[in-house]
């Protein structure tokens, strides 16, 4: 493999087709821009996507840890109202905290993956209208 990563360092396929006649006539060296700004653009909406998910899976582990925290402290505190007239209000008040807290989490979780899938769709998206504008040109009819 050569030192630049690639198993083919000198091969070049727009010097490969320029002498070809073709019948439609397009431009080679247009093509093969237009598909190395694809490709840059699926990188770009890959490490989007990744960072993204990254941000999730991190925010995940610390919504877990402080749920077993508030879990921990929420049955101490039920512990030491256990056999009071107000341990059942109190076993319910920790219980609706919980639930609250529980439901903003997943609402975040879904807001943070949705965030993350919207730029990198956006990114493919503008590439894409790009694209359709460029192969128009790269196979218009020399003249």
């Amino acid at each position: 493999m050569a030192a630049n990563g690639s198993a083919f360092p000198n091969f070049d396929p727009t010097k490969m087709f320029k002498d070809l006649p073709m019948s439609g006539g397009f431009d080679m060296e247009k093509l093969s821009q237009m598909h190395a700004r694809n490709v840059e653009a699926m990188q770009t909406a890959n490490q989007l996507a990744t960072d993204g998910f990254q941000t999730v899976a991190r925010r995940q582990a610390e919504i877990m840890k402080d749920a077993m925290e508030q879990f921990s402290g929420a049955m101490k505190d039920m512990m030491s109202a256990n056999g009071t007239d107000k341990s059942g209000t109190k076993q319910a008040e920790i219980a609706k905290q919980m639930m609250e807290k529980a439901v903003g989490n997943v609402r975040e979780l879904t807001e943070l993956a949705t965030k993350a899938q919207s730029e990198a769709f956006d990114v493919l998206t503008k590439r894409w209208m790009a694209s359709l504008e460029e192969a128009r040109d790269v196979f218009a009819k020399r003249g």
